[in-house]
């Protein structure tokens, strides 16, 4: 597990060349707006208050990042988002690889998370560092399931109402 909290210290990303990476990345922008390019062909834009959720081995490319932006990065391997997401893992595989919600709103979770995220991973070091960090990750990553299953029962109630209007 990798936490960056300046999206342009993964330098591979600033440079617009294409990167695979072997861990998950989660990129929560604070502040301006970024475009990427993910699997060679889709196109996803992230603007403050969203994340951006990339399954591990996937091709993402930068192709425009805004002159203000702010973003954290979270690099979860599969070994430690399975252990920590436990029975929860098929909310995050079914977002990643059957509907492929990348980008989901997290507003109303954007300033608690990056205050306590930043506490967490570059605070103090504690006793119980590695367990306060797994345990942290664990509600990082359950608000991140909630947060895909209100948009997939958003998405149901759209496509049910779009039917009955026809």
């Amino acid at each position: 597990m990798i936490y960056l909290d300046n999206l342009n210290e993964i330098g591979r990303l600033s440079d617009f060349s294409p990167v695979k990476m072997e861990y998950n990345a989660i990129v929560h922008c604070r502040r301006g707006r970024v475009l990427l390019e993910l699997g060679g062909s889709q196109q996803l834009r992230v603007r403050a208050g969203q994340m951006l959720l990339v399954p591990a081995r996937k091709l993402l490319q930068t192709v425009m990042v805004s002159s203000d932006v702010e973003a954290g990065v979270l690099l979860v391997s599969d070994r430690i988002l399975k252990s920590v997401l436990a029975s929860q893992i098929d909310i995050w595989n079914r977002a990643m690889y059957l509907r492929e919600t990348f980008v989901i709103d997290m507003q109303r979770w954007s300033d608690v998370l990056h205050s306590q995220t930043d506490s967490v991973f570059k605070g103090e070091e504690l006793t119980l560092h590695r367990e306060f960090v797994l345990s942290f990750l664990r509600i990082f990553l359950l608000i991140i399931c909630e947060e895909l299953l209100r948009q997939d029962k958003a998405a149901l109630e759209e496509r049910v109402s779009a039917t009955e209007r026809e």
